[in-house]
């Protein structure tokens, strides 16, 4: 089970302060009630490049299954997560959030963090589009016009988005670790002409080791 989080930073502070304070103090404290929990990855922006960016980190949490996720969602809302809320309204913008399920539908290439550039598309259907239709065409052809639209692709990842917690903010989240931009901007435009919201970022990769088997 995997889900991802659109995190944004309280008003008045800036990127490096927010990523910072969620690296040092949030991401451990957090992982006090994330039992079960077997991959734990920030994807903190470092450039807006192309759409309106409302986020400043996706965050991606990776469960050993639903009861599990579920687990967690209850032990946030009781006294046990008190520390963690507290934290959050320390420095998120917390009502601005965006929190929802996705499944890892394709995979291209070899995992490497070292290819440059590391960004993350996002991409929300048209008003009037079927879920289900957009999944299709997407996979069909809009990704891999992204994969030519990149130089070197070393990796791609495909999440589509799940309904599980109601209409998620955005329909397909890819990651990219490629040598060079090859027409990024172009494939967005693209994608807007049809009707689509798309956002484009820059990121870098914060993930922390867990033991085997994940999160006693």
């Amino acid at each position: 089970m995997k889900t991802l989080a659109l995190i944004v930073r309280k008003p008045g502070a800036t990127r490096d302060a927010f990523r910072a304070h969620y690296e040092a103090v949030h991401a451990p404290l957090g992982l006090s009630v994330m039992s079960g929990l077997v991959r734990y990855v920030r994807h903190h922006v470092r450039e807006e490049l192309h759409g309106t960016v409302g986020f400043d980190v996706v965050t991606s949490f990776t469960y050993r299954d639903a009861a599990a996720l579920r687990a967690v969602i209850a032990r946030l809302a009781s006294p046990a997560g008190d520390a963690v809320l507290r934290d959050e309204l320390d420095f998120m913008d917390e009502p601005r959030n965006r929190f929802f399920a996705v499944r890892e539908a394709s995979e291209r290439g070899a995992r490497d963090r070292s290819a440059a550039p590391q960004c993350i598309a996002l991409v929300k259907r048209a008003a009037g589009h079927g879920a289900d239709a957009f999944a299709a065409d997407f996979a069909a052809r809009a990704l891999p016009a992204l994969h030519d639209a990149v130089r070197e692709l070393r990796w791609s990842l495909h999440q589509e988005a799940l309904a599980t917690f109601g209409e998620p903010p955005y329909d397909s989240v890819v990651q990219l670790h490629a040598r060079a931009d090859a027409g990024l901007a172009g494939w967005c435009t693209e994608l807007e002409r049809a009707g689509a919201r798309v956002a484009l970022v820059r990121v870098s990769e914060h993930e922390t080791p867990l033991p085997a088997g994940g999160v006693p």
